[in-house]
């Protein structure tokens, strides 16, 4: 993910674990908003002001992030968006969501 112009989610560099399942439904935080820009995918941190680059990918994940699909869902929505494996698109939506609640721009749904 890329805070200011930074990294995007999923590239390499601090996995860490995450504490959440694919049963979890998970939803952007009200202090947040997201906008695509071309081929990326732009959210506004309301409390920070800080601006965070999520990529096409963390794009697509986070339009799902309503509270009504759980992880495992989103997770097989990217299957069939994108050419990826049933368990890396469940490990990477996992990792995802893991690191925007580190950034504070989710909450359970």
């Amino acid at each position: 993910m890329t805070e200011e112009t930074s990294r995007q989610p999923g590239a390499p560099g601090e996995p860490g674990e995450s504490c959440f399942e694919l049963n979890d439904r998970i939803r952007r935080s009200s202090a947040s908003e997201g906008e695509p820009g071309g081929e990326d995918y732009f959210v506004l941190d309301l409390q920070t002001g800080k601006y965070f680059s999520l990529g096409e990918v963390g794009g697509f994940i986070w339009e799902r992030l309503d509270g009504t699909k759980s992880l495992g869902e989103i997770a097989q929505a990217l299957t069939a968006a994108f050419t990826v494996g049933d368990e890396e698109a469940e490990a990477d939506v996992v990792e995802f969501v893991g690191r925007l609640e580190t950034l504070g721009l989710i909450q359970a749904g």
